[in-house]
């Protein structure tokens, strides 16, 4: 558009002329880009908002809200079924290992967005993981560190469930929560690693560009 109006002001012999001649339909054309642009940018603007937002309720939300799940379903079985001061004592243990690992998933995920290079000892200093799990941790890639804690999680939880002797049917809901907090990772690392359409993207940037040329003049 620049360089079309630049070519009518040019060839224009007089200011008058390129007024009369070329200035309308350089306005009309103006006027056409600005009605769709708001339109155009909307949509990027809400595409962008609806990802921010499934990350937040499925995938971050999802995550944090079956860990609570799980701790809840441990403690309602282990109260109620182990009666012996010692016993309780172990399963307290147990859920404790449970939410340290549920916790500590969420900062490797938050870690994983930074890059290999992200330190995990922050996660030794709040104790939630020990010297030997960090390394453990660490030798793991980034994007799969979350997803190694519930793994350890899955394991904790089915000790302590048979040991208060929970029937196997009754578990079976500890597991859907364990799966559906794994698939919340899942989803997290889907947005993560998927970018919006290069062509999409390219468009909004030319309209963009488009857009401040036609202001500008």
């Amino acid at each position: 558009i620049f360089a079309v109006s630049a070519a009518c002001l040019l060839s224009a012999s007089e200011p008058d002329g390129f007024i009369e001649d070329s200035l309308p339909s350089i306005e009309q054309l103006t006027s056409n880009l600005q009605s769709f642009c708001p339109f155009l940018f909307g949509l990027f603007v809400a595409l962008t908002l609806r990802r921010w937002w499934c990350v937040r309720t499925n995938g971050i939300g999802a995550v944090a809200d079956h860990l609570v799940d799980v701790c809840c379903f441990l403690t309602a079985n282990g109260a109620r079924r182990l009666p012996r001061e010692q016993d309780w004592q172990l399963f307290k243990a147990s859920l404790d290992k449970v939410i340290r690992y549920g916790i500590a998933s969420l900062t490797c995920l938050a870690k994983s967005t930074r890059g290999s290079q992200a330190s995990l000892d922050d996660l030794v200093d709040f104790r939630l993981l020990s010297e030997s799990e960090k390394l453990l941790v660490e030798s793991a890639p980034p994007q799969t560190r979350a997803l190694c804690l519930w793994c350890w999680m899955t394991v904790v939880a089915t000790e302590s469930m048979e040991m208060v002797k929970l029937p196997p049917p009754n578990m079976n809901i500890l597991f859907s929560d364990l799966n559906e907090g794994m698939d919340g990772m899942h989803k997290i690392h889907q947005y993560l690693g998927t970018q919006l359409p290069f062509p999409y993207v390219h468009m909004i940037t030319l309209m963009v560009d488009l857009h401040n040329i036609v202001m500008a003049l």
